[in-house]
């Protein structure tokens, strides 16, 4: 499963995900993502770096959702 980079960061705007990460954790976000980390990889990385009130298996279910087969 891949999920695009603008899909990603729209999701991450639209949830308010990813409020306690700093920039470089941000761009470290999506270079993960572009060299395959899995979707689970992804889900943690933005719970790490959201607020209390984000549960990761909230943000896992909402990547699957928008998420893409792929062969790679």
């Amino acid at each position: 499963m891949k999920i695009s980079s603008g899909n990603l960061r729209k999701l991450c705007i639209e949830n308010n995900w990813f409020k306690r990460g700093t920039t470089y954790q941000y761009d470290k976000l999506f270079y993960a993502n572009e060299h395959h980390c899995s979707i689970e990889e992804i889900a943690t990385i933005i719970w790490l770096c959201s607020g209390d009130e984000v549960k990761r298996v909230d943000i896992l279910d909402n990547l699957m959702e928008n998420a893409v087969e792929c062969n790679d």
